[in-house]
């Protein structure tokens, strides 16, 4: 059986009832206006990258229509792929890369991944080296978070028995994630080696705490001091989501793959029948992409 893009869309679209009345309208009558009137007749495991791109091309000055269009195009392949009905990649990151649209405005102020290195100030030791060893616990939790993308709340509230060596991995459980969801992060060389540091840390300072960023002993530092850290930095210019905003945009920048990058991100798919048919967390994956990510980091961080 063939199925074409129309037939697809309309089986995708039924699906999200999540969706308020507002959201499916506007979806339905961008793909409607641009995507469906030529390719909708389309089988979807022919529909070239190429074909989609030019169409895009032709209301390139929509910035934010044809950025719409692309995430349209592919949530409905990877509803596909879900279910089985292709077997072909996601044309969505391609589209990304092709199209270069101008970054659209946040709702916090975040620099662009390029500028990381400005952040350096933020781990800088008393030998003015970075990522250093003797960073305060703020600083250590700020530097936990660009290496992992966590969200900073979820970061704060680490413990040490979450770190599973055998596995390499650290295991969040779905209580202390926004999303309610268990929740597994792999330990890249520079996440192992900062663990070390703090656990070298608390060692030397007397500290005995089940919580990996600790004062006290007795509990986790409060989630809101990186938080002031950063806005004493970098007033009006970022803030500590910003790190995530950053990683994410990087992602999209350098061809991850879409469900690869969110994923990243532990952000859900809002679709019930993708997540039904999801049996995977991209962890080996997931790997690979952020000792990539953590590796610019530091670059960016000692450069």
């Amino acid at each position: 059986y063939r199925m074409t893009l129309i037939e697809l869309f309309e089986e995708y679209s039924a699906n999200r009832s999540d969706l308020t009345r507002k959201c499916a309208a506007n979806m339905r009558q961008r793909m409607e206006k641009y995507v469906l009137p030529a390719l909708g007749s389309r089988d979807i495991e022919g529909i070239r990258v190429s074909e989609i791109y030019r169409l895009l091309q032709e209301i390139r000055e929509k910035n934010e229509t044809a950025r719409q269009l692309i995430n349209y195009i592919g949530q409905c392949y990877t509803f596909a792929s879900a279910l089985e009905y292709t077997t072909r990649t996601n044309p969505a990151p391609a589209l990304r890369q092709l199209m270069r649209l101008p970054a659209i405005k946040e709702h916090y102020p975040a620099l662009g991944y390029q500028q990381l290195g400005e952040l350096h100030v933020l781990f800088e030791d008393k030998d003015g080296k970075q990522p250093g060893r003797n960073l305060t616990v703020t600083r250590q939790a700020v530097l936990m978070a660009l290496y992992s993308l966590l969200r900073i709340g979820e970061c704060t509230a680490l413990r040490w028995t979450w770190v599973k060596r055998d596995t390499n991995t650290i295991e969040i459980p779905r209580e202390h994630m926004k999303m309610r969801r268990d929740f597994r992060i792999p330990v890249t060389p520079q996440i192992a080696a900062l663990l070390e540091h703090i656990r070298e840390f608390q060692e030397s300072s007397g500290i005995d705490s089940e919580f990996v960023f600790s004062i006290s002993g007795r509990r986790p530092i409060y989630s809101g001091a990186p938080t002031n850290l950063m806005r004493r930095h970098f007033k009006g210019r970022m803030v500590i989501h910003g790190i995530r905003s950053m990683g994410r945009t990087w992602m999209a920048e350098h061809g991850v793959d879409f469900a690869v990058a969110e994923a990243s991100l532990a952000h859900v798919e809002h679709n019930a029948v993708v997540r039904a048919y999801s049996r995977t967390d991209y962890l080996a994956q997931r790997r690979k992409v952020l000792e990539q990510w953590d590796e610019y980091v530091n670059e960016q961080l000692m450069g």
